[in-house]
């Protein structure tokens, strides 16, 4: 064969871009803000990584990650990221998730890459176990799937211990998984409880085989939503716009004690125009923040948000353990971009995410009838406000909601 056809042969394989310098390799890397894109670049042929290992290139520091969209696909989470427009990226791929967690139904997250799992007997509906997965080392912890309390029977007086299973509403931790101290504050709804399907709160270490009790809302407007942990304390937030805050002590053998103050807002000026999908906690700036998700009428997309910042009488009012506090409307997000989503909300500042403007980010944690719609997802800006999807779409799953990840 000729050799210029032999020539012509192997340019055809390798395009025009295989043969960028490496000043011109970092120039496109440089414009990524996307951690994981940037590694993908190493591997987009065998030049461009050889050309930014010899050039030794130095690239301007990350900005901190903004997190990803889990998206459950019949194939297994699909993670779409932020920074990238919505495009997906194999952050693991479904197969390098094991098996036994690929359908697995997440419920919330913590940290950098940590999700929280229930992995359920699908026949019967009740979760095997519940563990903390590491979306990057591959790892998990296992945590309790069955709780101990005790209660009287029906019709009697005398109370008894009882176990019953249970499923994990909303989670998070008071620390890193592998420090011996961190606790879970989690929201659980107990299983084969006749008559029973309210949240409640419960408590227990990483390493517990079991959960030693769990705690009831004394009324309807104090039934708990959402769980943040926050100066040092689990902060529950309720229906009634309400927080109750909880300092869990264990004992062996023992039900779980726990200091709580229960604090009240007044309702004030606080009304909403629309019917209220979710309440959120989030930290922003050291303020504690109220995030309100509203639509038109139940069973509708989201529509608008409210956002509210807590604030402290100068002299608290403690009647009963009961602590008034008040809820001021912020006039605008002020620069926040604020992700929201049960046990797992963040804040980050758009001035340091070049192109991003203020607004909330809000995933479909909805479950209806054992489903996941999956569609009322996106952005919220405040000026016009409006929502934008701006994630790709999916169809609805039948063993997750989405989450937030952080990378």
């Amino acid at each position: 064969m000729p050799r210029r056809r032999v020539w012509q042969r192997v340019r055809a394989r390798y395009p025009p871009w295989a043969d960028l310098p490496g000043a011109a390799v970092w120039e496109i890397l440089s414009r990524l803000p996307c951690e994981i894109d940037r590694v993908n670049c190493h591997r987009v042929c065998r030049s461009w990584h050889d050309a930014i290992g010899l050039e030794g290139i130095q690239l301007p520091p990350m900005t901190r990650q903004l997190p990803l969209l889990m998206q459950p696909l019949a194939e297994g989470p699909r993670f779409c990221c932020t920074l990238s427009g919505g495009a997906s990226h194999p952050f693991p791929t479904p197969m390098d998730i094991p098996p036994a967690f690929r359908h697995a139904r997440y419920v919330g997250s913590w940290g950098d890459s940590m999700a929280f799992l229930s992995i359920f007997d699908q026949p019967q509906g009740i979760p095997q176990q519940h563990v903390v997965f590491d979306l990057l080392e591959l790892g998990h912890y296992k945590l309790p799937s069955i709780i101990v309390h005790d209660e009287a029977a029906p019709g009697e007086l005398e109370q008894q211990l009882w176990t019953r299973p249970f499923s994990i509403i909303a989670a998070t931790l008071s620390s890193q998984p592998c420090m011996s101290e961190c606790v879970v504050g989690g929201i659980i709804e107990l299983l084969h409880f006749p008559d029973e399907h309210r949240p409640k709160i419960a408590f227990w270490r990483l390493y517990d085989e079991v959960v030693m009790g769990y705690f009831d809302a004394p009324e309807v407007c104090w039934e708990v939503e959402d769980v943040l942990y926050y100066n040092e304390a689990f902060h529950f937030l309720t229906q009634g716009d309400h927080i109750r805050v909880g300092a869990p002590a264990f004992h062996i053998g023992g039900m779980t004690q726990v200091q709580w103050e229960n604090r009240y807002f007044s309702p004030g000026n606080r009304a909403y125009e629309q019917y209220v999908k979710a309440r959120y906690l989030v930290e922003s700036r050291g303020d504690l923040l109220l995030v309100v998700r509203c639509s038109p009428y139940p069973g509708q997309p989201t529509s608008a948000f409210k956002v509210f910042r807590m604030v402290q009488p100068e002299v608290p009012a403690n009647n009963n353990n009961v602590v008034e506090y008040k809820w001021m409307e912020l006039p605008s997000l002020d620069g926040r971009m604020l992700f929201v989503g049960r046990g797992s909300s963040k804040s980050y500042e758009a001035a340091a995410y070049p192109g991003f403007e203020s607004g909330i980010y809000f995933c479909d944690d909805e479950v209806v009838a054992l489903q996941y719609p999956c569609t009322d997802c996106g952005k919220w800006t405040e000026a016009p406000p409006r929502v934008e999807r701006c994630f790709p779409e999916q169809h609805p799953s039948n063993y997750s909601p989405q989450v937030w990840i952080n990378p």
